[in-house]
């Protein structure tokens, strides 16, 4: 049995900074001349501006069950329990078991740990924050699943029904993205178990006996062509070490690329700056020929932009409801499934073997699908991420199995910064 400590209180609507993220910026290759009036030279103030955490409350709302204004609340406490949960891991980056937010029934953080009782400091740094549960007695340290999902090595990169791996820090559970369906006279357990035998005994013993989550469709990277630019869809705006500003998008969209406004017909050209697409990342920068750039970004609206004011880091979003905005499939939200996700799909991390970094996200109401790599993740006003791939069958929320996404602070590997408003 592990030891918890319950946080007093009831959970308050905290007015803290409206959290978001930056939405994509519209990119082009570079087939097509610059024209002098460069539509992205438009002030994006001049649509107005969206109130990015009334929206997303909105689709919180209809989700999980609840008025618009317990909506609110929680996602605004949601916010400050990243920033909590990062602190925490700093302190205790041996024993820290993982976090999650549940949305479900009494709304709160969980936060678990090894060992037999609850870290001091961790509890001084929640005391008094309502809705906080800390627990000991985890199985597993988040960086010693990690490290078992890490050992796989490239076997399970070319078993060819699986798509990818992470820990479930909710359940402490290992589990399995694989292809497969039930079909004819096999029931789902026959095709599971069909599909666990043939699954490597050079394996751990942990993923050997995972969970397995079967989907219809194969997961791959998001690159297609659609809206927005050439092959994919704008992220944040960012900045490097000379000032100089530019674009996201992923990095296996191709370096060549352009980008038109809303409502505009003119294609822009952009420059390739730099790029990692690696075990840990996937992403890119580009600059436009004046440099201009702007801390905001589109996520429901095309004509109302976002002010991206912070952002929550990798350790701070297990469970967290998050919103994308892509080129393919617009605006849609869903939970954070996992921050531990190791891609090992074909070609996934470009060579290298994948690390369990990435962020997989699932929900009712999700749409992904090719075209949206590069775009924004983002809860209100906070940046979560960049979209990298997905295991979709269509464009609309029935078609969408679950998406995987690069944490932000990882587009410190390309030397660039967040914009902020």
């Amino acid at each position: 049995m592990g030891i918890s400590k319950r946080v007093p209180g009831v959970l308050a609507v905290l007015l803290l900074s409206m959290g978001g993220l930056l939405a994509p910026v519209p990119v082009q290759a570079a087939s097509v001349a610059v024209v002098d009036d460069d539509p992205g030279d438009l002030d994006p103030e001049a649509g107005g501006t969206e109130d990015g955490l009334a929206v997303d409350a909105e689709s919180y709302a209809k989700e999980f069950g609840v008025t618009t204004e317990q909506a609110r609340a929680r996602l605004t406490a949601q916010n400050d329990f990243g920033a909590l949960v990062e602190e925490i891991e700093a302190a205790h980056p041996d024993t820290f078991a993982g976090s999650t937010v549940e949305h479900e029934g009494d709304f709160g953080l969980r936060v678990r740990f090894i060992g037999d009782t609850v870290p001091e400091q961790a509890a001084q740094i929640v005391k008094g924050v309502p809705g906080v549960t800390l627990q000991a007695g985890a199985r597993y340290s988040l960086a010693q699943a990690e490290k078992i999902i890490d050992s796989t090595g490239n076997t399970l990169d070319t078993h060819g029904a699986v798509d990818g791996v992470f820990y479930d820090a909710t359940n402490e559970t290992f589990v399995l993205d694989m292809v497969g369906a039930a079909t004819g006279d096999r029931s789902r357990e026959e095709v599971t178990a069909s599909l666990r035998a043939t699954l490597p005994a050079s394996l751990p013993a942990e993923i050997r006996s995972a969970e397995i989550r079967l989907t219809p469709q194969s997961a791959g990277d998001g690159q297609r062509g659609g809206l927005r630019m050439d092959t994919c869809t704008s992220g944040f705006s960012v900045r490097n070490g000379a000032g100089e500003k530019g674009i996201l998008t992923a990095g296996h969209c191709g370096n060549t690329q352009r980008y038109r406004l809303y409502g505009s017909s003119t294609w822009v050209t952009t420059s390739f700056r730099r790029q990692e697409r690696n075990a840990t990342s996937d992403v890119q920068w580009h600059t436009r020929p004046n440099m201009v750039a702007y801390a905001r970004f589109h996520a429901a609206s095309t004509e109302a932009t976002r002010p991206v004011t912070g952002r929550v880091v990798r350790s701070g979003q297990n469970g967290d409801y998050v919103c994308h905005r892509g080129k393919t499939t617009g605006y849609s939200c869903g939970r954070v499934s996992t921050i531990s996700y190791r891609p090992t799909w074909r070609n996934a991390c470009d060579g290298p073997t994948c690390a369990a970094t990435w962020i997989r996200v699932s929900g009712a109401n999700l749409k992904c699908y090719p075209g949206d790599s590069g775009g924004p993740w983002f809860n209100a006003n906070r940046a979560y991420g960049i979209y990298k791939g997905q295991s979709s069958s269509g464009t609309g929320t029935a078609g969408c199995n679950w998406a995987v996404y690069m944490a932000i602070n990882y587009i410190s590997s390309i030397d660039v910064s967040l914009l902020y408003a």
